[in-house]
């Protein structure tokens, strides 16, 4: 973690960089996300209770670029509240998107890097019943970037204050359904698992099938099934 002395109430990581596709976006510096501690402005957060993960803006932007092109084979849609970039995937089976990782300044010393690979679901997702799906990033100009739930969901985030560390790790596999079922037992249905409840079966089971096959790929062509926490084969 990155201690702010102005502001000691949000949990601060050194987001260095992101990749997509397998290769690092030229645009997205380190920068233009470091917090300044004798102001106490700019940064990145951890916020479990922000839904959407907010960059500053020309993170954002280059991020954004970049995640088109790697997608330009969709049919776009029209942007979705603070979503500007979807894609109308109706009558897919499968669908191939680029492989976005996350690299943070590492607890080894300055040149130390921990990547998180984000699995499909935890930046792909869907917004509507018309099967639309939105990149679910946004831009900010208010001067701290936070990395929301929806980036979250599926790890474990383990905020050690005594060593200055946060850690992600996945969490064990649950499919959709089961743990639908298990956070609205909880009370902790977050926006995405809401929009489940107003779809009709139907709807649903179109969603999981197509969800299992949003593959986060490699510019080689290759994958990890990292969708496999929908329960796909």
């Amino acid at each position: 973690m990155v201690a702010n002395p102005r502001l000691d109430t949000f949990y601060y990581v050194e987001l260095v960089g992101i990749s997509v596709g397998g290769a690092r976006v030229p645009g997205v510096l380190a920068a233009d996300l470091r917090l300044d501690p004798a102001t106490g402005k700019g940064g990145v957060i951890v916020d479990s209770g922000t839904s959407v993960t907010r960059l500053a803006r020309p993170a954002y932007t280059a991020l954004r670029d970049a995640f088109r092109a790697g997608t330009a084979g969709l049919k776009p849609a029209a942007s979705f509240s603070l979503f500007e970039t979807c894609y109308d995937l109706s009558g897919m089976t499968e669908v191939k998107v680029p492989k976005v990782v996350m690299h943070f300044r590492g607890a080894g010393g300055r040149a130390a890097v921990a990547d998180l690979a984000l699995p499909a679901e935890n930046y792909l997702i869907p917004v509507a019943t018309n099967a639309v799906f939105c990149f679910a990033f946004a831009g900010t100009d208010s001067g701290i970037s936070i990395i929301g739930n929806i980036q979250q969901q599926g790890f474990r985030v383990v905020f050690d204050g005594a060593g200055s560390r946060v850690g992600f790790a996945p969490a064990l596999a649950d499919p959709p359904l089961r743990r639908h079922k298990k956070r609205e037992k909880m009370g902790l249905l977050s926006g995405l698992e809401m929009w489940y409840l107003s779809c009709n079966s139907a709807s649903l089971s179109w969603l999981i099938q197509l969800m299992w096959r949003i593959i986060p790929t490699l510019p080689n062509g290759s994958h990890q099934r990292q969708t496999e926490v929908w329960g796909g084969s």
